[in-house]
């Protein structure tokens, strides 16, 4: 048990948000429908250890973020320290993303962009 608390990163990532709901007719549904929750949970020694991870991550809360990024973390997770090669597709979360990423550059097709992404976290 000790172990799994040093070792275990833990990672929640919806398929979506919320669905088939009677608000979701109105903005603020669309917003949550088209915005899945993802969580990530690092042993708190790696974070105190990379304290350039915790900023990223801290950073990135606020920015678009794709299930690519998410895949491409996993791959900088397992070669960890190592950082894989860039892709165009996808980028870290342990690596800032620019303030401004549109969601063609995150590869968000435009039915599910939510191009005002900073109104949903004030």
């Amino acid at each position: 048990e000790e172990r799994l608390s040093t070792d275990t990163a833990l990672i929640i990532l919806a398929d979506h948000g919320t669905h088939g709901i009677w608000y979701n007719d109105f903005a603020i549904g669309q917003a949550e429908h088209r915005s899945p929750t993802l969580q990530v949970l690092l042993p708190s020694a790696f974070v105190e250890a990379h304290a350039s991870v915790h900023g990223a991550l801290t950073r990135n809360q606020r920015r678009r973020v794709t299930a690519f990024d998410l895949h491409a973390t996993l791959h900088h997770l397992a070669a960890w320290p190592a950082m894989p090669p860039p892709t165009l597709e996808a980028t870290s979360l342990f690596v800032d993303f620019a303030d401004n990423r549109t969601c063609e550059e995150a590869r968000v097709p435009v039915e599910w962009c939510l191009e005002v992404a900073d109104a949903c976290f004030r």
